[in-house]
């Protein structure tokens, strides 16, 4: 399983010189570092995804992209108690295949519970990255990867390798590609190129990490699976960018009306933001950056929001509900807005009563608060159908669980 303990993140930040170096260690993980099973159930979820889902999926066949293959993948996915391996025989017979898959925590809380709590140690130590983590994985024998010796300038990537086939991956400084290749551009003819790379055997329960930076590919002849979590890293125009998307994406409906026309009367320092006429363009800007922030840290690093689960309020009473560890909830207070509470990437009201702040408190230090005791707690403000509708709002987006008794 995905378990590693504080003194190796230490030595891994040393080994990697801060990031900036490869690592590999063999057999670290005791077994699977997760379960196959997890990764058949993300293709089968995979299939009930809308098109703008945070999930995306590549198939490769032969060496090339085929769209009858890849709408095999999305509409057949796994029978039940059908294996990985079986059901890519079953898809692609004797063919060379690949398929890689990003996004896989926003269909699997089984896998963002894992490397969340994977990442926790090394996150407390060293912070989580402005562009947040991504859950992949890679699936099939293809042999190199199919889009040849490239280069990620600000992706960092943890591989665990399932098996059962060994995967090669080989790496070059930038300065040796250069000479060798005669540029820094991709190159689709790898053999040409290993003599003067660093080849790693990375096999099974091997954990490998590849930094930004280096030019590499995989190379993986014999059907395996490897788990990929990548740390991405943003400039301040790229993190302006996302954050102001976002900001526009949960305003959708005050950014949806007609502009005003632009009058040359007024100084640029009175100029609004577009979505409040009466909040300053930086005011705006800073909130945005805010709320990005506070997302991100309250799905704990990872780019993209679980699945909502079904939580019936009615259900509630009588039991207890607990943070979700190791994500948790935080409150963005707005001046002159509503606060808004920040749950595994998404924006949830705030109930009005001025208790709720120091209720979120104890949920945050690890309490686990009685259903019937809220509803007393938050009473007169608010009624009790309030309170448990709010609650399961909670439950839904992933932020809270339901205690066994």
């Amino acid at each position: 399983m995905l378990v590693a303990d504080t003194r190796f993140w230490e030595e891994f930040v040393s080994s990697s010189q801060e990031l900036r170096q490869p690592c590999h260690y063999p057999g670290f993980f005791a077994g699977e570092p997760v379960s196959i099973h997890d990764f058949e159930e993300v293709f089968r979820a995979a299939t009930r995804q809308p098109a703008d889902s945070g999930l995306t999926i590549r198939v490769y066949v032969d060496g090339g992209h085929r769209a009858d293959d890849y709408e095999r993948v999305m509409t057949d996915p796994p029978r039940p108690d059908e294996s990985l391996e079986d059901w890519a025989a079953r898809l692609f017979g004797e063919r060379k295949f690949g398929i890689v898959l990003n996004g896989a925590e926003s269909v699997s809380e089984s896998l963002s519970r894992q490397v969340a709590r994977f990442l926790d140690p090394f996150f407390a130590r060293r912070g989580v990255p402005y562009g947040g983590i991504d859950v992949a994985f890679f699936v099939g024998n293809y042999g190199f990867t199919p889009f040849g010796i490239h280069v990620d300038d600000r992706t960092h990537v943890l591989h665990a390798h399932l098996g059962p086939g060994t995967k090669e991956m080989s790496l070059w400084d930038p300065a040796v590609y250069q000479k060798h290749r005669g540029s820094l551009a991709d190159c689709y003819e790898p053999e040409t190129m290993l003599p003067f790379g660093q080849t790693f055997a990375i096999r099974p329960q091997d954990l490998f990490y590849l930094p930004a930076g280096y030019f590499h590919v995989g190379n993986t002849p014999r059907f395996s699976v490897a788990l990929a979590v990548s740390f991405i890293e943003l400039s301040n125009k790229e993190l302006l960018e996302l954050a102001v998307l976002e900001e526009i994406n949960a305003q959708s409906s005050q950014l949806g009306t007609r502009l005003a026309p632009i009058r040359d009367d007024r100084p640029a320092a009175a100029w609004s933001a577009a979505a409040d006429a009466d909040v300053p363009l930086a005011t705006w800007l800073r909130r945005s950056v805010v709320a990005y922030r506070l997302g991100l840290l309250s799905n704990h690093g990872l780019r993209q929001s679980p699945e909502l689960v079904s939580c019936d309020p009615a259900a509630l009473p009588g039991t207890s509900l607990a943070t979700v560890k190791p994500f948790r909830m935080h409150l963005h207070e707005r001046e002159g807005q509503p606060p808004m509470l920040l749950v595994r990437r998404r924006r949830i009201p705030v109930l009005a009563h001025p208790r709720v702040p120091s209720l979120l408190a104890r949920l945050d230090e690890g309490e686990a608060l009685a259903v019937d005791d809220v509803v007393r707690e938050l009473s007169g403000e608010c009624s009790g159908a309030d309170v448990t509708a709010w609650l399961a709002r909670l439950v839904a987006a992933g932020g809270l669980e339901i205690q066994s008794p």
